[in-house]
């Protein structure tokens, strides 16, 4: 759920059904801030904003073979896509 007054994201997945909340307000959007992330099925539950890390490539390549591989639709994405797809967050700058 997106609380839009309060510029928060609720949400629980299938996997873990206990409510997680992403406080938008508290993030750091500046283009000098490392980019952060968390997984989506991470254990933590409740806020989650102490929990997110700074940007790996190698956990966004793991993603993003991962979710394709497990997807049947997706399943038949060549290779070299898929390599594209998990570097493409390398290529692109702030200004």
């Amino acid at each position: 759920m997106y609380d839009l007054k309060n510029l928060e994201i609720h949400y629980k997945t299938e996997r873990c059904p206990e409510i997680r909340t992403v406080r938008l307000k508290e993030l750091d959007f500046g283009p000098q801030t490392p980019v952060r992330m968390i997984g989506i099925n991470t254990p933590h539950t409740g806020l989650l904003n102490p929990h997110f890390t700074d940007y790996d490539p190698d956990q966004n390549k793991w993603l993003i073979y991962y979710c394709v591989r497990h997807t049947p639709m997706l399943s038949v994405l060549p290779e070299q896509l898929l390599e594209l797809l998990a570097r493409y967050p390398e290529t692109t700058r702030s200004r």
